[in-house]
């Protein structure tokens, strides 16, 4: 159990609190210590960093990340947030009124920004940019996965079309 207050963030000098002195975030990863203790080979979380800060969402993700990579456990991750789908998952299960409507790799997903927005689902805003720069006459090369080098494209085609 120690162990696992580790990985996920806390010290264990937190090991002896009562639930009643740790924070919101803390409890969150005091309950996921408590699954990882465990030691299951599937994880299903729920909105995982609802309520967390910026920094403590990117520490959450980054946790599951590496549980999934460094530890092989499979992550599922239930979340209406699209820029951590995005950046944190491999694949995308889309269910609709208990029928799955799309289940692939998140790149076939949000390389498809129409589908997204037949299921109602909002892409990531570099998926929308990208988007919106290919519609310009812009020529967005595939592989272009983050806004920073989009950011670079976006400069380069400008230098080079004036």
């Amino acid at each position: 159990a120690k162990d696992a207050l580790k990985l996920v963030g806390l010290g264990v000098e937190n090991y002896e609190k009562s639930p009643l002195e740790l924070s919101g975030g803390q409890k969150r990863r005091t309950a996921i210590a408590g699954i990882l203790a465990m030691d299951p080979k599937v994880i299903v979380l729920d909105e995982p960093t609802a309520g967390l800060d910026p920094i403590g969402t990117v520490q959450m993700m980054e946790l599951f990340y590496a549980l999934n990579r460094k530890y092989n456990k499979t992550v599922l991750i239930v979340s209406h947030d699209m820029e951590q789908v995005y950046k944190y998952c491999d694949e995308v299960v889309v269910v609709e009124d208990g029928k799955i409507r799309f289940h692939d790799s998140t790149k076939k997903f949000f390389d498809n920004p129409e589908l997204c927005r037949s299921m109602n689902i909002l892409p990531p805003a570099f998926i929308q940019m990208k988007d919106s720069l290919r519609k310009s006459g812009f020529e967005i090369p595939d592989e272009i996965n983050d806004i920073h080098s989009l950011a670079k494209e976006i400069v380069r085609q400008v230098k080079k079309h004036g």
